[in-house]
């Protein structure tokens, strides 16, 4: 696959887990190839809403302003928003 036809790469990060080595290294490998990137912060049913807030804050400093999803499967927050969002690119 060629980098030009990436519309968006998805980092799944776990929110009881999260910051890890591994999510770190492979923003920075994103980084270099250029290319763009989603974050999906999933299982934040496990977290209270003001630790949801508290991480999401983590990973827009950390991670540059890029666009961030806390997700739960179980309770169904923001999956239409992330599909609608994703949607978008598939699109264009």
């Amino acid at each position: 696959m060629k980098k030009e036809n990436i519309k968006k790469v998805v980092v799944l990060i776990d929110s009881k887990t999260w910051p890890l080595q591994t999510d770190i290294d492979m923003y920075q490998y994103l980084l270099e190839l250029e290319l763009p990137v989603v974050f999906v912060l999933s299982k934040v049913d496990r977290i209270s809403n003001s630790e949801v807030k508290r991480v999401t804050k983590l990973l827009e400093n950390n991670f540059f302003g890029q666009d961030i999803f806390p997700i739960s499967s179980v309770k169904k927050t923001w999956i239409r928003d992330l599909e609608k969002y994703l949607k978008t690119f598939l699109i264009s």
